[in-house]
């Protein structure tokens, strides 16, 4: 592997040239040398790199702004060489972000690349940080651009590791000539994008040293196509852009007229499985915003089902209440078994939905349903009980193969041990009960008899779906549940009427339709009739557990809104509730809109909350890959939580 090319000297040019494309500053002060219509300065946003000048000879290379031959648009950007270069000299462009909200994903640097009379070399080059060594380089140095050519375009690709802090990208010049850049991007790629990192062979401990720098505070990179604007926030014709398209509506607080929500009704069209998400686990208006729209979904789309990011089995029990009275709706919420979902809120919608089945038709009645899988207790009774009473001769071989999940099941009134404590079971255990486990669900498929077996044979699948992520490492838990709760949904959908519309709930994350989320299987799975709705919030405070876990509930403020950001952007747009339809990113024609494509930073806030580190919560997307639509509140309150009930 060659980090370098041929030419230079191995180990101090490389030290050289990765420290350097941090960024060396400064404007260049020799005008002479300016072709007709070019800038002599950086491109806003933009630093230049490479070699200094000295007291004894100018800088190499100048920088700057072409308007005369861009790929594309009204400008593009250009690297110049100004005197005779050695070998060990280099002049380019970068910036800089926080590497934080792109951990764990691949990332692809691209750019447009038109080279002239290069007798060096050129490329796009990318270098992420973390403390005290480069962690992930590439700078194209073994497949180069050359000579003179017409627009190319370059990229590289890498992973950024958990521990990245600073990520900076740019484009080189080597030797003489000159090199346009034009229409830059950066990307979140698949699994199924190799890597070019040039470092991914090399040791930990082989690493060159990282420069001593700050983490930069903002997420998201600018002016990548070179026009001139430096953030979505401040790029005038974007933001005109995002005002014209981005519709408000009166309130999150449910009940009284509808009537503003009509043009979120337009944008679902006809779509059947609608799945609202939220940006933290605890935000009052989020949850009664979910509740008005789905007073909406009712009213005027004829939706009859809503399935929340809560366990299956316990979910049935408040649906039994839903359609017949039966029971105290706050002591089954309660048994729902999250804190997230213990609130005033979500009772209220709750209380709603029975009031609403008191005086609906038959065809209008509406369902309270779950389509997770974190609770073994339940559906394992179910299964017990449905043997012992339907296909007696197999209790004794069924009770012997749920004797795995006994310290996970409430039994003589014990306490279940957590999810978490599965893996102390040791691998041949875990391997027996998950043997175990399908002998159930096959044995149960076999069964003939006049008693309905759709509920104890969807029970039996939830206790399989719940051995897998038990049994998952921490890489692996977010693919197993992303898929169970995917597998979960298809179900109950497959257990409604023909055309039944179905409202989701769960987190952000969880909607999205990129991989590994569920939503990314209800996409491929329904296609169109499946939306994603985000739901971002400006200001405001929320409710979570603080970390370290187990430390309790409180409530916490959001302080930040980094510049670049959807919550920021939104916010200058003005208004205090605001629906956008993302699609529109996806049509032709929308220009203006194309900063919104993103990489673009969003809130993303779970269960657990540590305020130290608040820029860890913002995760970078590419819109409108992960959501449909999106609905802003600009500012919000916790959500208000209720005490667990016997």
């Amino acid at each position: 592997m060659r980090l370098l090319p041929p030419l230079a000297p191995r180990r101090s040019v490389l030290v050289t040239l990765l420290l350097a494309l941090g960024g060396c500053l400064g404007d260049v002060s020799e005008p002479d040398l300016a072709p007709p219509a070019r800038t002599l300065n950086a491109p806003l946003g933009w630093q230049q790199a490479g070699t200094a000048g000295t007291a004894e000879f100018s800088r190499p290379y100048v920088v700057g702004v072409d308007y005369s031959t861009p790929r594309r648009g009204g400008a593009a950007a250009y690297v110049a060489q100004t005197r005779p270069v050695t070998s060990s000299e280099f002049g380019g462009l970068s910036q800089s972000v926080s590497a934080i909200p792109y951990r764990g994903l691949r990332v692809r640097w691209r750019m447009w690349l038109r080279p002239i009379q290069v007798t060096g070399w050129a490329g796009a080059w990318l270098r992420v940080d973390g403390f005290g060594r480069i962690l992930a380089f590439d700078n194209m140095a073994t497949r180069a651009v050359r000579g003179t050519a017409d627009w190319t375009e370059a990229e590289v690709v890498v992973d950024i590791p958990d521990s990245a802090m600073v990520l900076t990208v740019g484009t080189l010049l080597t030797g003489a000539g000159e090199l346009l850049i034009d229409d830059a991007a950066l990307e979140i790629v698949g699994a199924d994008v190799p890597v070019t990192d040039q470092l991914a062979g090399v040791a930990p401990s082989d690493r060159p040293a990282a420069p001593a720098v700050g983490i930069p505070s903002a997420t998201v990179l600018v002016n990548l196509d070179f026009e001139g604007s430096s953030t979505t926030t401040t790029n005038a014709s974007a933001m005109a852009w995002l005002a014209r398209t981005t519709s408000p509506f009166r309130t999150a607080e449910p009940g009284g007229d509808d009537t503003d929500l009509a043009p979120l009704g337009t944008m679902l069209d006809a779509a059947r499985l609608v799945a609202l998400g939220e940006s933290t686990h605890g935000t009052r208006e989020f949850f009664q915003l979910k509740h008005r729209v789905f007073e909406y979904l009712v009213r005027h789309k004829g939706f009859t089902h809503f399935a929340i990011e809560g366990s299956w089995a316990e979910a049935n029990e408040i649906d039994h209440y839903v359609r017949t009275g039966e029971g105290d709706a706050r002591r089954l919420l309660s048994r729902l078994g999250f804190w997230t979902w213990n609130t005033e809120e979500v009772l209220a919608l709750i209380e709603w939905m029975r009031a609403w089945n008191t005086t609906a038709s038959p065809s209008q009645q509406v369902r309270f349903l779950g389509f997770d899988m974190q609770f073994a207790s339940l559906p394992a009774d179910t299964v017990d009980a449905f043997v012992t009473r339907a296909m007696p001769t197999s209790a004794d071989s069924v009770r012997a193969w749920l004797e795995c999940l006994r310290p996970f099941r409430r039994i003589d009134g014990s306490t279940p041990r957590p999810m978490t404590e599965y893996l102390a079971l040791g691998a041949a255990a875990r391997t027996a009960c998950r043997a175990d486990l399908a002998r159930i669900a096959a044995l149960l498929e076999t069964y003939s008899g006049t008693e309905s077996a759709a509920n104890v044979q969807q029970s039996a699948r939830v206790l399989q779906q719940w051995e897998r992520v038990a049994s998952a490492t921490s890489t692996r838990v977010t693919v197993e549940r992303g898929l169970a709760m995917a597998d979960n949904v298809s179900w109950l959908r497959s257990q409604t009427p023909s055309g039944a519309g179905i409202m989701l709930w769960a987190h952000n994350g969880h909607v999205s339709t990129r991989a590994p989320w569920m939503g990314n299987h209800l996409r491929e799975r329904y296609g169109d009739d499946y939306r994603a709705v985000g739901l971002l919030f400006g200001s405001g405070s929320f409710t979570a557990q603080a970390i370290p876990i187990g430390t309790g509930l409180r409530t916490f403020s959001a302080t930040i809104t980094p510049p670049g950001s959807m919550e920021a952007a939104f916010r200058q747009v003005g208004g205090s509730h605001l629906l956008f339809d993302a699609r529109q990113l996806r049509q032709p024609g929308n220009a203006d809109g194309i900063p919104f494509r993103g990489p673009v930073t969003l809130r993303y806030i779970g269960s657990a909350y540590n305020p130290s580190a608040e820029l860890t919560n913002f995760g970078v997307r590419q819109l409108p890959d992960h959501y449909d639509h999106l609905l802003f509140i600009r500012e919000t309150t916790a959500s208000r939580t209720l005490p667990f009930v016997n």
